[in-house]
């Protein structure tokens, strides 16, 4: 008797449970039906949404850091100039027919290139300048990242050798603890010191300029195609497309005539061929 019992009860749960089961599905399949289908078109706006506002963020940066750019590299260009006039005062210090008092002219000169070279490390590179920890990051097509940094370590000192400066001395010196007639005596250490890092920071200038009009040229065919792709979609009318398309072809064009305008040693059809 108590299994009949059991039996009734448990094929009674059964049924409840398979009721309930029943409901639910009937419930979900009413919801389904009273929703909006989803339309393909739906994933492909937040698609081209996304892409147009990656597209705009990168180009912010390329902006930002040709602008950096630019600022680092005629400020190089200027210590390059200054740094080859004292290398050739250094040749003229160290001709046996030079006397003391052509030497005593010299190191005046000598002092006051020094000094200009010393105030334009300070304005563009010395930590109160504008440039003090700057930097910007830019990712590429290929995911990988154009770091542009605005600094430049460049001194007739030791590398490393910070032992001239005090704690309240936030400069940066070309001349450092050094006398002006010890640099004027050595002239392969202002080749060494000065003038090759100097043109190695303006060769890695002048390619981190060819990688940011690339990558302008990239995000720009993408900013493009976004644009264009909401206008044929309805989602933006004419006006904002070509609003957001000449936008963008004023950001890579901007950062073509600078690579062309700063790149004094660089050549247009060498140029074009590093841009192809």
């Amino acid at each position: 008797m108590i299994n009949i019992i059991s039996r009734v009860i448990n094929r009674n749960k059964m049924m409840n449970t398979r009721i309930k089961n029943k409901n639910a599905l009937c419930n979900l399949n009413e919801k389904m039906r009273e929703q909006k289908p989803f339309e393909a078109d739906d994933f492909k706006v937040d698609q081209l949404k996304t892409q147009l506002r990656k597209g705009q963020l990168a180009e912010n940066h390329i902006q930002d850091g040709m602008s950096l750019l630019q600022q680092k590299r005629k400020a190089v260009d200027e210590l390059k100039s200054m740094s080859q006039d004292l290398k050739k005062l250094s040749e003229k210090y160290n001709d046996v027919n030079c006397t003391e008092d052509e030497k005593g002219k010299i190191e005046k000169s000598a002092k006051e290139i020094i000094n200009n070279m010393d105030n334009i490390m300070n304005d563009t590179f010395g930590y109160k300048s504008a440039f003090a920890g700057r930097q910007v990051s830019m990712e590429t097509s290929h995911g990988s990242n154009i770091v542009v940094k605005g600094n430049l370590d460049i001194s007739m000192d030791f590398y490393g050798n910070n032992s001239h400066k005090s704690e309240n001395d936030n400069s940066i010196h070309i001349e450092a603890d050094l006398s002006i007639a010890s640099i004027l005596e050595n002239t392969a250490e202002i080749e060494k010191k000065l003038i090759k890092p100097l043109n190695d920071a303006f060769d890695e200038i002048k390619s981190q300029m060819v990688s940011v009009v690339n990558n302008a040229m990239y995000q720009d065919m993408m900013v493009e195609m976004a644009a264009k792709g909401l206008a044929d979609l309805k989602k933006i009318d004419v006006y904002t497309e070509n609003e957001i398309i000449n936008s963008s072809k004023n950001i890579l064009k901007n950062a073509s005539e600078s690579l062309y305008c700063q790149s004094s040693n660089l050549d247009e059809k060498r140029t074009s061929a590093l841009l192809a």
